[in-house]
């Protein structure tokens, strides 16, 4: 098991000169603290934003993690039935 990243870091894999990566659940889990990170300052009342935009932006950022999840689901299968295998 990999170790848990900084609440807000993202580990980047080289692949070639200038060109990186990163893992898709390293992407999806920052995306989620981030968001999680918004909603803890307004229901501690630590934010400025008001809390409906606190709210539709981290609601934005669990989408774009769901979507990436999804992403990541479908290419996993289509590899698969190409190897050869069942989906």
């Amino acid at each position: 098991m990999s170790p848990m990243p900084a609440p807000f870091s993202l580990p980047l894999i080289s692949i070639a000169p200038g060109e990186f990566a990163a893992r898709a659940t390293d992407l999806t889990g920052m995306l989620r603290r981030v968001a999680d990170g918004w909603l803890e300052a307004v229901d501690d009342g630590t934010t400025a934003p008001d809390p409906g935009t606190v709210e539709a932006l981290a609601g934005a950022l669990g989408d774009l993690a769901d979507q990436v999840d999804v992403a990541c689901i479908d290419a996993a299968g289509t590899a698969k039935q190409e190897q050869g295998g069942t989906r």
